[in-house]
This record gives C-alpha cells, sequence and structure tokens, in this order.
C-alpha cells in the first residue's frame, strides 16, 4: 500500500483523480494494522482504492477496510475464486471505475479509453 500510495502521489497528474487498484491472491504479509494505516493514508491523499481478492485465503475484512469509502461489496471490492477468475469481473470493476464521480468526464469515453 506504501507504494501504491507513493506512486500516485509522486507520478499522478495534477487535477485528475489518482486510482489503485490492489489485487491479492491472500491477505497481507505484514499485519492487518499497517496495510490498513497505509490504506488510510492513501485514502487522505485523495486516491480512491479497490480491492480485489483472487483465493479463497483472502482476508474480506482487510479487502473491505483497504478499499475506498462506502466500502461497498462488488462497489469497492470484489472476491473471485482466484487469479484466471478476473476476467469475469472486468466489466463490473469498469463500470466502477468509470462513475462520473470518479473524474471521468463521460463514462463511454472512459470505458472506451481502457486497457486490459
Amino acid at each position: 500500500m506504501s507504494d501504491i500510495r507513493i506512486n500516485c502521489i509522486v507520478q499522478g497528474r495534477r487535477g485528475v483523480q489518482s486510482v489503485a487498484i490492489l489485487i491479492t491472491d491472500g491477505q497481507s504479509s505484514t499485519n492487518t494494522q499497517s496495510v490498513v494505516a497505509e490504506a488510510a493514508l492513501a485514502h487522505a491523499a485523495c486516491i480512491k482504492v479497490f480491492a480485489i481478492g483472487a483465493s479463497q485465503f483472502v482476508n474480506r475484512d482487510e479487502l473491505q477496510l483497504i478499499s475506498s469509502t462506502p466500502r461497498l461489496y462488488y462497489h469497492q471490492w470484489w472476491t473471485v475464486g482466484n487469479l484466471a477468475s478476473l476476467p469475469s469481473i472486468v466489466s463490473v470493476v469498469a463500470t466502477e471505475l468509470c462513475r462520473p464521480d470518479y473524474g471521468t468526464l463521460t463514462y463511454t469515453s472512459c470505458i472506451k479509453n481502457m486497457v486490459f
């Protein structure tokens, strides 16, 4: 999380919403408290964080706490069975990323310009 936050702050473009998508196949290798604290710093830096868990071993509570508010399942955080299942949620994630409140001009132009 700290790398995401630092990269968004250093390399982010002025006037453009910074968005991070964290994909994990487990729970944090440090501890949940430190990851959640880093996520809070990212949120404070106005970085929208989306979290995706891709295994049966993910810590759902951790995913929810990492994601940006309002932290709704299937809006700011998702789970799939494994990494190979990620394509099954691409359109749902794209829809959430292209919501007008995340700084995009229009939903249609946002979807057209996405690269997967």
